[in-house]
């Protein structure tokens, strides 16, 4: 009976940050369009005119959105024909730890959303108030103002968007990346030319290749 157990949980577990074998197409209409390749909040990791933009979606707690946090910053350094932008979300519903995609979009409105997020990304430390506000210190923030923007409705309403946002694409697993030509987002119109793709599962060096090769064949 205990195995049985256990294999219920770990299947429970996995379906979370499942593995697709192939990328699949994705067809937002014009306004999810708009919001899933907005800043929203955030910032970009890579030039702003990359002919590639890529959308990072998760949640903070996601260890394996953790792992594969480097991967995709170490790939922007090499390939300055991408940028990737960042979706925070909740991503186990009310299970999310809200606070560190809350600190995340705080840290954001004194222009440290990167240096926060990959404070984030990148500790084997659990993500506690404690640890965040820890953070928040050593990116000499306005320790009043980021606890006001943390408790903020702005804050708190832009990660309710994100969450309704993966929910209405029907995006249950995480980690998950999404890929598109960037005149894309200031041409919808092409959204029938220029194909937008998904990955979800664990990433590397060869899926990001294959992701930003195959928008790049249209």
């Amino acid at each position: 009976m205990m195995k049985k157990i256990m294999l219920f949980l770990c299947v429970s577990f996995f379906c979370v940050a499942c593995q697709r074998e192939s990328l699949q197409q994705i067809h937002p209409n014009p306004t999810q369009l708009k919001a899933l390749y907005s800043e929203s909040g955030t910032a970009s990791l890579g030039k702003q005119d990359a002919p590639i933009t890529m959308v990072e979606i998760y949640a903070y707690d996601c260890r394996y959105c953790r792992k594969d946090y480097p991967l995709i910053e170490q790939f922007v350094k090499e390939h300055p024909n991408v940028r990737v932008v960042f979706k925070p979300f909740l991503a186990f519903g009310d299970k999310t730890k809200k606070w560190p995609q809350y600190a995340a979009l705080a840290a954001g409105k004194q222009g440290q959303f990167l240096a926060m997020h990959h404070a984030l990304m990148t500790t084997n430390r659990t993500l506690t108030m404690r640890l965040i506000n820890k953070i928040a210190g050593e990116l000499n923030l306005n320790k009043e103002k980021f606890r006001s923007d943390l408790n903020s409705e702005e804050v708190v309403k832009q990660i309710q968007d994100n969450t309704d946002l993966m929910n209405a694409l029907d995006i249950t697993g995480i980690p998950a990346l999404i890929v598109t030509q960037t005149r894309l987002i200031n041409e919808p119109n092409l959204v029938e030319q220029i194909p937008q793709y998904i990955q979800i599962g664990f990433l590397s060096n060869d899926v990001l290749m294959n992701m930003m090769n195959k928008v790049q064949e249209k």
